[in-house]
């Protein structure tokens, strides 16, 4: 994704068309040059958190509108936007587009390997670390299973009073209080609820004696009789050791359901092998380009309104559609698809009064070293109305009318008075404009963390300009690539990119905090 935006702009790809890439590639007529698709990193290199779907989407459509459209648009997930005319029912328009996108189950390959030889050699060297993930997998589910089987008096304990529980979140934490697996003991109380699995022979001892009896002796009987049977021990019970095998029972569950289960536990068991996976697909010479795409789902589905932002208590269902305030009365559902496409065109649209405006304030700021709307990411109603308006609204209109080009806008700000102007002081500019609001001269703009090290690195003959490829640790004293090619881990990232006011790499961030501490001069 990171070479594909570099490229992008060095080709000077029209602004509407890296748009309509980013957000849906997939469904764009690429032609037999598939590399277009790494621009769906745009939507899917974001957290993952954990696997929760809305969580997800929230992200999705906070990052495309607060990036693209400068609209806090995810203020109202849970309540109409306080301050802004965005409805709860525009938010779940947008989740429904995300809702009924996914990613596919193999990530679609964009470059082939030129080597074969070296293909074969990629190819055989991840079947090897797959056998050993499942190896490792598999043991883990021996493990676990054994666990619960070693368990079962404590959950023929526990039937009596979970099969009265509706409610999955209270069943959830009443199967937690006795530090039981949830799903088994759903299996459980499905099980002795049919007459077969109540009169079973390696049962009916607990129904017959302990049930309404000494439940606790019950207990300790049950799970040290099953125990000795998973352990496959000698003296264990030959019925017990035969009903562990027998398929349908509780303590028999299909492997795939209990993978899916502890995958918490699997992925913390292979997660050393899982790294040597990423890394063999980040180094090998072999290894085909892949791009993270999302895919629309076979049946796209518009998603209901959850009330108070609660997904157990949803509403009137919303139609999947583009944002009220940016599309007029003659809004109209989307039809094709997900509806990404759809969305993609509604923000590329030259008719769109915000998609030009944001992208060149951001520019102008990132040259001028202060935005013409101080917040790149939120154009509100709260917002202050720019000194500069009619500047904005030029330069949006001369960006479209040069084909979205964003060299043309570069070369536009580059060459103007404005930008041109000195640095330095000047006491009439400065008794009429102390703040230079009005840019009577160039503001001393303080360089970013990568352009800082770049800088350091080039006046002293050791920048390495290659360009794309895997990301390197630039903390390693010998490496010289340039920033951008840096790898930063979301979960812990170097002290020194904190140091110099990099954003958090969690969210979307409009610009930086600029600090002046010891440590950077250190």
């Amino acid at each position: 994704y990171r070479d594909y935006v570099i490229r992008s702009f060095n080709e000077d790809k029209g602004y509407d068309r890296f748009i309509l890439e980013q957000i849906a590639a997939d469904q764009l007529d690429l032609g037999g040059d598939k590399s277009a698709l790494a621009a769906m990193g745009f939507l899917t290199l974001g957290r993952t958190f954990f696997g929760r779907k809305d969580f997800i989407i929230d992200d999705q459509i906070d990052v495309v509108t607060r990036g693209l459209q400068g609209l806090t648009v995810s203020c109202s997930r849970c309540h109409d936007h306080k301050f802004d005319p965005i409805p709860t029912a525009d938010y779940y328009s947008l989740h429904g587009i995300f809702a009924s996108s996914r990613d596919p189950e193999e990530l679609p390959v964009i470059e082939e390997p030129e080597d074969e030889d070296e293909f074969q050699a990629f190819l055989e060297e991840r079947k090897r670390i797959e056998a050993e993930i499942e190896t490792k997998s598999d043991k883990t589910i021996d493990k676990f299973l054994l666990t619960e089987r070693s368990k079962t008096g404590a959950y023929l304990d526990a039937v009596l009073e979970g099969r009265s529980i509706v409610e999955e979140e209270d069943f959830k934490v009443f199967a937690g209080s006795r530090k039981l697996q949830t799903q088994v003991l759903r299996q459980w109380v499905d099980y002795v609820d049919e007459p077969d699995g109540r009169a079973h022979p390696v049962l009916s001892a607990w129904f017959d004696d302990y049930e309404k009896g000494d439940r606790e002796k019950g207990v300790d009987f049950y799970n040290e009789q099953f125990a000795r049977a998973a352990k496959e021990e000698a003296e264990a019970d030959p019925e017990i050791r035969a009903y562990l095998d027998e398929p349908g029972t509780p303590l028999n569950p299909d492997r795939d359901d209990i993978a899916k289960w502890i995958k918490r536990r699997i992925g913390a068991d292979t997660g050393e092998l899982s790294r040597k996976m990423q890394a063999l697909d980040w180094t090998h010479a072999g290894v085909p380009i892949r791009a993270h795409v999302l895919e629309d789902v076979s049946n796209p589905e518009d998603s209901a309104i959850y009330e108070r932002g609660d997904p157990a208590k949803k509403g009137d269902l919303v139609p999947r559609q583009y944002l009220q305030v940016l599309s007029g009365s003659e809004r109209e559902p989307f039809v094709s698809g997900s509806g990404r496409l759809e969305l993609a065109r509604s923000i590329a649209d030259e008719k769109n009064p915000l998609t030009a405006r944001i992208f060149v304030n951001r520019v102008w700021g990132w040259h001028m070293g202060r935005s013409i709307v101080d917040t790149p990411s939120d154009f509100g109603v709260r917002t202050v109305e720019p000194i500069h308006i009619d500047l904005l609204n030029w330069l949006a209109a001369s960006f479209i009318e040069s084909g979205w080009s964003s060299k043309s806008l570069h070369r536009l700000i580059a060459l103007s008075k404005t930008y041109q102007q000195s640095s330095a002081l000047r006491q009439d500019g400065h008794d009429i404009d102390s703040e230079n609001v009005l840019w009577q001269r160039f503001p001393k703009v303080r360089l970013d963390f990568e352009s800082l090290r770049d800088t350091l690195l080039a006046v002293s003959g050791n920048l390495d300009r290659t360009m794309g490829g895997i990301p390197v640790d630039i903390t390693e004293a010998s490496t010289n690539r340039r920033t951008v090619y840096a790898y930063i881990d979301r979960q812990d990232m170097p002290g020194i990119f904190r140091t110099f006011d990099h954003p958090s790499p969690e969210a979307s961030s409009p610009g930086r905090f600029e600090t002046m501490v010891p440590q950077q001069a250190l």
